[in-house]
């Protein structure tokens, strides 16, 4: 018995041996496969296809890792062998492994026409919000991408981020025809018609996600924009309303409620629905900030500056409370006062940053010239500020700004640059720079933050808000 079984097992081996990976992964025999590939490479150590047949192998096994390392291993031995790469880079992206972009880029180096590759890239960039990046992928991919609901729906929000609202409008309305069901792709052509100035088709396509039994919040929100464009004020604070009733804990719905009555001089009301938002979200920074802009704009300067400061105190990594303090004192059209509230705060905290910096924006920005006490006051504020807190870009910005105008322009320079090294894209230290480089003959350097002005104004004119609105795609 011990003979005939030894005799089975020698001639499975023979078998084996004679066998090539491919017919056994080809029938779906994805171990004798790999069995097949480690054979012989013990034999033959170097050979790359046998190391991606493994490779290949593996990943049908489920045995990811393992296969990544024969993946490595091939392309290691023969860096342009595109079996290899095009395993590896579906592998890696499927896995979510960060070489995945490293293994596209050396793929479409090979074969640039490569639908697949290009799909995959423009999906990585997307998740990395690099839209321009991502829309050239996805413009390579041909017509199979229309197949793929996630990132052609990717595709569409890079339209929309690029100002491409028209033929972003085009992709979901393609997208829907093919997904009727999907509530995020209606959503999303939904938004596509408001972003197109097509507000009354935004809210046809928009409608059977507020009309069913269980009304869309995010929808109600969405519709409520596209009414208030069509002129449909009460409309659109009703949808508001409903949305704030559904999703009491969702900042949004009273923050364009407010917004929404501010533009229509309804400061009592704005008020009135920032404070519900408070009750249902009392940590909410933004939520303080903009009932901060609310007594601000009803010239409530001391009620205002607290609700400022309570938003810092609740998110002091983004600074809202100065940007609004920065907002209310810069527009206020009571400088003098604004001072006075700012010196009195100076008293008790005369080393605060951010206090020093507004005081001194106050000065230097107001209506009237400012004089050269001011001037001077406004200079010892800022030192102050940029000694307590080095990094503060804008009082850096500002500093340069009071140097300008008392002539030296070498401090003013420095200050700027000293600004964009914290700040790349503050646009006061790039203008300020730019003009004052040109002003003193340095044309060739001027040009050079010339460039970066121009592509941070770029920014900021595609800077859309399409991306917080958007609903990604998930695909089971």
């Amino acid at each position: 018995m011990k003979h005939v079984l030894a005799a089975i097992f020698f001639s499975c081996l023979m078998a084996l041996a004679q066998e090539s990976w491919t017919d056994a992964f080809r029938a779906g025999r994805f171990a004798d496969a790999v069995a097949i590939c480690d054979a012989r490479l013990k034999a033959n150590p170097q050979d790359a296809t046998l190391w991606t047949g493994r490779a290949l192998a593996l990943a049908q096994l489920g045995r990811n890792a393992e296969s990544m390392r024969s993946f490595e291993r091939a392309i290691e031995l023969r860096p342009t062998f595109r079996p290899a790469l095009e395993g590896a880079s579906e592998l890696a992206y499927r896995i979510h492994d960060p070489q995945a972009q490293g293994f596209l880029i050396k793929l479409l180096k090979l074969d640039p026409q490569n639908r697949t590759a290009h799909a995959m890239a423009g999906v990585l960039a997307f998740e990395k919000h690099d839209c321009g990046t991502a829309t050239t992928h996805f413009e390579k991919t041909g017509p199979e991408l229309a197949d793929n609901q996630q990132a052609y729906s990717f595709y569409g929000a890079c339209l929309l981020q690029l100002n491409r609202s028209q033929e972003a409008s085009a992709v979901f309305a393609a997208l829907l025809k093919s997904f009727p069901a999907s509530a995020n792709v209606r959503y999303n052509l939904g938004y596509a018609h408001l972003l197109s100035g097509h507000p009354g088709e935004a809210a046809e396509t928009l409608r059977p996600l507020i009309d069913s039994e269980h009304p869309d919040p995010s929808a109600l929100n969405l519709m409520a924009s596209a009414e208030a464009a069509n002129g449909n004020v009460a409309a659109a604070l009703a949808d508001l309303r409903k949305a704030a009733h559904l999703a009491p804990r969702a900042e949004e719905n009273y923050i364009d409620f407010a917004t929404l009555c501010l533009d229509h001089n309804s400061n009592d009301l704005a008020e009135e629905i920032v404070n519900i938002g408070l009750q249902n979200i009392p940590a909410s920074a933004r939520l303080y900030l903009m009932r901060g802009l609310i007594y601000a704009q009803s010239g409530k300067l001391e009620e205002a500056s607290q609700d400022f400061e309570q938003a810092n105190r609740l998110s002091p990594e983004h600074s809202y409370g100065s940007v609004g303090m920065s907002m209310m004192y810069a527009e206020s059209k009571h400088p003098e006062e604004a001072a006075r509230i700012l010196r009195q705060k100076l008293k008790a905290a005369p080393d605060d940053a951010t206090l020093n910096y507004l005081l001194a924006d106050v000065l230097v920005n107001q209506p009237k010239s400012p004089s050269a006490s001011e001037i001077a006051e406004a200079k010892a504020a800022l030192l102050r500020s940029v000694s307590t807190k080095p990094g503060f870009a804008n009082a850096h910005a500002l500093l340069g700004k009071v140097y300008r105008r008392t002539g030296s322009n070498a401090k003013a320079i420095e200050q700027f640059k000293v600004a964009l090294t914290q700040d790349p894209q503050n646009r006061v230290a790039l203008t300020q720079l730019v003009n004052l480089l040109r002003q003193t003959g340095r044309s060739q350097e001027a040009s050079q933050y010339s460039d970066s002005l121009r592509r941070l104004l770029q920014q900021e004119v595609s800077a859309d808000a399409s991306q917080s609105r958007f609903r990604i795609v998930r695909v089971q």
